[in-house]
């Protein structure tokens, strides 16, 4: 059994499945609508609390972001992986209302941002728009190697979808492992 913290979910994985929970941080969200509510700027009160209570939950300290990001991004991932079947995508078998997503588990790769983003970017002719979601698309850990496959496990971000559809089949069928761990 092991047991990670990631910016908005934690994960327990428990044989050869993973179990997605969403980090809800209700404290988090009533600090920001407080200060929000005191805050002495040149808004007035009626767009401070629209700004503070804004249904958009990418932006960062809203409240809806310390409530919501991760339940979405669980709800966003199912509907992802439903709808696409993407090779690279790892199986979400389940979510319950995004409160738990649960996953196949895969093996953790170990390599460093700088080797993986350039395996990335040789396999994607340099296609820049892997920055438009840099904390998914770039990050090592976000991926697994499955059956000698590269695989992506966080795919829950909006920003993700467009390069997957892209550009996943082509890294799934040609990662070369063996160029990063000779």
């Amino acid at each position: 059994m092991r047991f990670h913290r990631g910016s908005i979910r934690s994960v327990l994985i428990i044989g050869s499945l993973a179990f997605k929970f969403p980090q809800i941080n209700p404290l988090k969200a009533l600090h920001n609508i407080i200060i929000a509510l005191s805050w002495k700027g040149e808004m007035t009160l009626r767009e401070r609390i629209y700004l503070t209570l804004s249904l958009n939950d990418e932006v960062l300290n809203t409240s809806q972001y310390y409530l919501f990001r991760g339940i979405r991004a669980n709800l966003r991932e199912r509907r992802f992986y439903k709808s696409s079947r993407l090779s690279i995508l790892v199986p979400t078998y389940f979510s319950l209302f995004g409160l738990v997503n649960i996953q196949r588990a895969g093996d953790i790769i170990e390599m460093g941002i700088d080797d993986f983003v350039s395996e990335i970017m040789k396999l994607t002719n340099n296609d820049q728009s892997i920055h438009d979601d840099t904390h998914t698309l770039t990050n090592p850990a976000n991926y697994v190697e499955m059956d000698g496959h590269l695989m992506i496990v966080d795919y829950g971000s909006s920003g993700c979808r467009n390069y997957l559809m892209k550009w996943g089949q082509e890294i799934y069928d040609n990662f070369l492992w063996f160029r990063i761990y000779s």
